[in-house]
């Protein structure tokens, strides 16, 4: 296994009380510990990585050798203590029409941090779209929606939790476990041209003299009291 950076470490005794605490680098961490029983744990997990949050009870003899409680309970040698992180889950997110649930191409996504900050910015396409991330708060917003679709305006609020767990808020502002987002977007509606017949006389005639009746779809022009058609 290869040794991870950034991850934030802390060594208590078994009163509570800190011992040390260090950022973990690429090479491993050597300490200087009094003979006695103490415990280790992650505090912050490393960059693209799950916090691993089991707590390791280990203690150091008189001659310096250190033995780590196993499962069972029991202590057991080892030459040196080994925490293990996961990398992050992927979240994935997918764009999709609103009625026939199928994707849409072209829809401009911003992806932001609790800070306001942006992770990652995406142009949608016929598939889903994915990124691993650290735990903590994030918005998902639409800026730019797919040709043919009204834009979506609403916020996705996301929370991934130090195990990896996704969760999002539902309309009611409530967080919800889920394995995926879907946005979506709704069509635009096609404007209906409609064709009005134009029913004036003055569209068929330019000049008429006395008065005009209409009879039976006829048009009748009364000239010096004589009917004409």
């Amino acid at each position: 296994a290869n040794e991870i950076a950034g991850a934030t470490l802390i060594i208590k005794d078994l009163n509570g009380k800190e011992i040390s605490s260090f950022i973990s680098t690429t090479i491993p961490k050597y300490i200087n510990l009094e003979a006695g029983e103490y415990i280790l744990i992650e505090k912050y997990a490393p960059n693209g990585y799950k916090l691993n949050d089991t707590v390791v009870y280990f203690k150091v003899d008189k001659e310096g050798n250190v033995s780590v409680k196993d499962s069972s309970g029991k202590y057991v040698d080892v030459e040196y203590i080994t925490i293990i992180n996961e990398g992050n889950d992927v979240v994935n997110i997918s764009k999709l029409d609103s009625s026939t649930n199928s994707y849409l191409t072209g829809a401009k996504l911003v992806l932001k941090n609790e800070k306001g900050e942006i992770v990652a910015t995406w142009t949608t396409s016929n598939e889903s779209y994915n990124i691993a991330l650290n735990a903590g708060d994030y918005t998902i917003s639409e800026t730019v929606a797919p040709k043919g679709y009204i834009l979506n305006k609403e916020i996705t609020y996301i929370r991934v939790l130090d195990d990896g767990t996704l969760m999002v808020k539902n309309k009611n502002g409530v967080y919800e476990i889920s394995n995926g987002i879907i946005i979506y977007n709704e069509p635009e509606l096609e404007e209906e041209i409609v064709v009005v017949p134009k029913t004036g006389l003055t569209s068929i005639l330019t000049y008429t003299f006395g008065s005009l009746t209409t009879l039976g779809g006829a048009y009748l022009l009364l000239r010096n009291g004589q009917f004409s058609i």
